[in-house]
């Protein structure tokens, strides 16, 4: 999500990163599996409940010998119990967090049901200081805390899981205008890809 429904949240990559990354799942697989099935939900689309929907759907539509890929991308927030949350297009301030956000608890729900392997992408900290917006006053261990809560409770899944999540110590380079891309999603793309995107701090292409 880069286009909030409240405006003072809005991000630069977020969204371009959701399409690029579906795009270079969709070529890249094609030689790998039989069918590539991408679903991808970018500004006014993501809202809390097309997001959980998603998410039961893709439950629905995997097997034991698929591979599920969920790629998050936006802002990522902490209530005072150190319980993570991910802000939908419609995040809400004057609700409470529970209503108006997407729990870890409610992913969590889902993709323990999911029957395969899953491949988790979670970059939420594109924000920098922005993200405090809601949570004023939050330092950074307290984030990291609350991720690392979050991963504990994913890592408990019988089945295999994979996890790539942002660095919250490392707010202020998590995303730049001039790369087109936040950083988790970057060294993603140049991994998947096998060229570098960046040389020198500019544009390959």
């Amino acid at each position: 999500v880069s286009q909030y429904q409240n405006p003072q949240y809005n991000l630069a990559v977020a969204d371009s990163d959701a399409k690029i990354l579906a795009k270079v799942f969709r070529d890249g697989g094609a030689g790998i599996f039989d069918k590539a099935s991408i679903r991808t939900l970018t500004n006014s689309e993501a809202n809390k409940n097309s997001i959980l929907e998603q998410l039961q759907w893709l439950q629905s539509e995997t097997t034991q010998n698929d591979l599920a890929i969920v790629t998050i991308s936006g802002h990522g927030v902490t209530d005072e119990f150190d319980d993570f949350f991910f802000l939908p297009y419609d995040y809400d301030t004057t609700k409470s967090m529970a209503f108006s956000a997407v729990a870890w608890d409610d992913i969590h729900r889902w993709l323990r049901r999911i029957p395969c392997n899953i491949w988790l992408v979670m970059d939420t900290c594109h924000s920098g200081g922005v993200t405090r917006i809601g949570t004023r006053g939050m330092r950074e261990r307290e984030m990291d805390r609350a991720m690392k809560k979050a991963l504990r409770t994913f890592s408990e899944a019988p089945k295999g899981l994979v996890i790539m999540a942002a660095s919250l110590g490392q707010q202020s380079a998590l995303e730049n205008a001039d790369w087109g891309h936040g950083a988790l999603t970057l060294a993603l793309l140049e991994g998947l890809t096998g060229r570098y995107l960046i040389r020198g701090g500019h544009r390959t292409q």
